[in-house]
């Protein structure tokens, strides 16, 4: 006899688990007062219909709610745990962009100095070429006027030589005629 109200115990106990299980408008995971004391076993000898529930139904109701309350307690932890998780993956990751954002500004930076100086190098050669290009014009220049001043000076000596001796030649020519 014991065996068979064991085994009834059992069958109520897994009834009693699959009602807590099922989801109503108790709750994800409550079961209302009617269904919980129809199939609560009942050890003082009272039929759950004849008024209010024996205090061995209480105490499965209570453990029950206690159950609930830490499966619910459990998955608001979990809920605020993925929560703080995701938060601080989040924070990571804008960290890392900060991080990114200012190499590449950095980089950025570099690059433009790195230009600027090359920019001026360049320009700083170039005005080194057109002085250079300046000096060698003027030096042309230079001697072009020198080369000119010399032929003129030579041109003259020859012209001037050259009335001497037409000179001296109508001298001559005059002197032979008299």
């Amino acid at each position: 006899m014991a065996d068979l109200a064991d085994a009834q115990r059992v069958d109520k106990e897994e009834l009693l688990e699959a009602l807590s299980k099922k989801e109503g408008e108790y709750g994800e995971y409550e079961v209302s007062p009617e269904e919980f004391a129809a199939v609560a076993p009942e050890e003082d000898g009272k039929d759950p219909h004849e008024g209010g529930p024996s205090q061995h139904v209480k105490q499965v109701a209570k453990s029950a709610a206690h159950e609930l309350h830490a499966d619910e307690l459990r998955r608001a932890k979990r809920a605020i745990k993925k929560d703080r998780q995701a938060q601080q993956e989040e924070e990571v990751l804008l960290q890392a962009l900060k991080d990114e954002q200012m190499r590449r500004e950095e980089d950025a930076r570099y690059h433009q100095l790195q230009g600027r100086k090359r920019l001026k190098e360049a320009q700083d050669k170039q005005t080194a070429r057109k002085e250079q290009m300046e000096e060698v014009r003027e030096a042309r220049f230079d001697y072009d006027v020198k080369r000119v001043m010399q032929l003129k000076a030579i041109l003259l000596k020859i012209k001037s030589q050259n009335e001497r001796r037409e000179k001296k030649q109508q001298k001559v020519k005059a002197a032979q005629w008299p």
